[in-house]
């Protein structure tokens, strides 16, 4: 059986479908001997999926992972060749002390790059990429950089920003070089990605780690040896400095190899092959291999429902509903957003709608089981809270909204509170938006994705802010807005909360209580109420309540609820005349 890891976090869009098409295709040709249609060979390819767990002593022996290791006393040697002053940090009396670390390995192959990255952010790094798109992975410890003059970044080594300045206006790393056979490969700063850390266990401390992505069109065979070389820079003489070359071998082991295959499409039919490629992912062994996951967000989801089912006891006590609320809030975005991914995108509404028209298969969406255990309870949810189960309680990026909102509040930040007659015009742009998006699903699904783009979700959460910058710059503008405005984003741009929105219909319970005195005359819980959800009549718009449970805490507090304040100041009056009456007279 061949098993597809196609999925990961909520990369469950068609650019990583059709990337996991195209991977389980390959799986297939090689497991069965296929050539291509066109009759060209699949040749010597790189096996992206085959995995065993490997420390980081244990790559090296193995050559997963390149080592060049340089002291003191071999620097100078190797600038003493050159007749060229060595780099001003090398020191002669510290000969066989280590001077410089460098480390290569090539991480497409989910054998090398698994062990290296962790699964999660192996997933980040491959999705959205191209199926034949290389990644390699250069780092270095000790006293020299091999980034050179190109790159002003962050040092692990001081935590601060590189003072080294832009010389070469190229874009072209100047230190490092790859060359394989004839061919020099010059390494550009647009296809470089800097990393803070990697998970590889036994691992040594770094200075520099660097992720370095190659696509089809630049002439390099990964299956092929190939060698790094450093070239190092010394100390300067006059207007010019010497340069030593150090080279760095590396191959591939073979067992992450699979050699040329021979049968013919004729003798298999591909066709039915690729198409069982594409709908046969075994979900099962997906959720086989996350039981922890799993059964933590059983956990998650059963303390909602017991929070939510004790609303009322908890809305008594307006501390234990205050500390209920953020640590849940916490939870969800620490544990469910940025641990495991579990955020459900409007990407997962669009696909179920298209599923509805097209073959609908199951598989297609078991295949990730904390998005569908969660879009399972909220779906369940919608028939008792409506939007708000989701909205309010299960969305990772709403919590980092609202948690940062309430730090705003503690330190005095003004509120903007926008009038009903705007707010109500407001609403109705994600209404625009998802209806436009669902549209698009049908006419052009690419068309609908790229769309989707209005979603933060992806950079502030499943990529945890480490996404290209103009993503994270809208995320931080809409968290920013967000201060000032609470869950801004949520009220008025969310199409995945219009969606939800309009599914809540189904709502067949009023759980929040009201008085007869709510709207007309008392408008407190109006202007309690964090995200406008309340009418000037009274009335909660469920379409766009959160579930805060604020207004519920009014309502069972006698110092704030204008009727209940009425009601406690009479009973004290009436305790303090039969008190009157019962002392005795002179």
């Amino acid at each position: 059986m061949l098993e597809v890891d196609a999925v990961s976090r909520t990369t469950t869009s068609s650019v990583v479908f059709s990337d996991a098409i195209v991977r389980s295709a390959r799986l297939i040709a090689r497991n069965r001997g296929i050539k291509l249609i066109d009759g060209r060979s699949v040749g010597r390819t790189l096996d992206i999926d085959q995995f065993s767990p490997m420390s980081w002593p244990e790559m090296i022996v193995d050559g997963s992972l390149g080592h060049l290791s340089l002291t003191h006393g071999e620097v100078l040697r190797a600038f003493e060749d050159i007749q060229a002053d060595p780099p001003s940090d090398v020191r002669s009396w510290k000969d066989e002390q280590l001077y410089f670390e460098l480390y290569m390995a090539l991480v497409t192959p989910a054998g090398i790059g698994i062990n290296l990255l962790d699964k999660v952010w192996y997933d980040q790094y491959r999705a959205g990429r191209g199926v034949d798109d290389i990644l390699l992975l250069i780092l270095s410890s000790g006293d020299y950089s091999f980034r050179g003059n190109t790159f002003k970044g962050f040092s692990l080594s001081t935590g601060l920003q590189s003072n080294l300045e832009a010389q070469n206006e190229t874009g072209i790393f100047d230190r490092i070089q790859l060359v394989q056979g004839d061919t020099t490969i010059p390494l550009h700063i647009d296809q470089h990605k800097e990393l803070p850390f990697i998970h590889a266990k036994e691992r040594p401390e770094f200075n520099e780690i660097s992720l370095f992505f190659f696509t089809p069109d630049i002439t390099f065979n990964p299956t092929q040896p190939w060698r790094l070389e450093l070239l190092m820079e010394g100390a300067k003489d006059g207007n010019a400095a010497g340069v030593a070359m150090f080279t760095l071998p590396y191959r591939v082991p073979d067992r992450f190899i699979t050699e040329p295959l021979i049968q013919t499409v004729s003798d298999i039919g591909v066709e039915m092959s690729l198409v069982q490629a594409a709908k046969g992912i075994d979900w099962r062994s997906v959720w086989r291999n996350r039981p922890e996951q799993i059964a933590t967000l059983f956990a998650t989801l059963i303390v909602l429902t017991v929070i939510l089912s004790a609303q009322e006891t908890i809305a008594r006590r307006k501390r234990l509903h205050r500390w209920v609320r953020i640590g849940f809030l916490a939870w969800v975005l620490i544990w469910m957003g940025w641990y495991v991914g579990a955020q459900v995108s409007i990407i997962h509404l669009l696909n179920i709608a298209q599923s509805l028209v097209d073959d609908f298969d199951w598989g297609f969406f078991l295949v990730e089981p904390l998005i569908f255990i969660v879009s399972a309870f909220v779906a369940f949810g919608l028939f008792l809270w409506g939007r708000a189960i989701f909205c309010g309680w299960l969305c990772p990026f709403g919590a980092l909204q609202e948690l940062l909102n309430k730090i705003a509040r503690a330190l005095k930040i003004p509120q903007l509170n926008i009038p009903n007659a705007i707010q109500e015009r407001l609403f109705a742009i994600k209404y625009l938006i998802f209806l436009s998006l669902l549209g698009l699903t049908f006419y052009s699904f690419d068309l609908a994705i790229a769309g989707t783009q209005v979603e933060p979700f992806k950079a502030a959460i499943t990529f945890r802010f480490n996404a290209p910058w103009p993503a994270v710059t809208y995320a931080i503008v809409l968290l920013g807005i967000g201060l000032f405005v609470e869950r801004f984003y949520c009220r008025f741009m969310c199409p995945l909360g219009a969606g939800l929105s309009i599914l809540g219909r189904v709502r067949m319970f009023d759980w929040l209580k009201r008085r007869v005195e709510c709207g007309n005359p008392c408008t407190r819980c109006e202007t309690v109420c964090p995200v406008g959800a309340i009418n000037p009549s009274g009335r909660i718009d469920m379409n766009e309540c959160f579930y805060c449970l604020d207004c519920q805490v009014m309502y069972y507090d006698d110092h704030q609820c204008p009727p209940l304040i009425a009601r406690r100041k009479r009973n004290e009056q009436a305790s303090g005349s039969n008190l009157n009456l019962e002392l005795p007279t002179d």
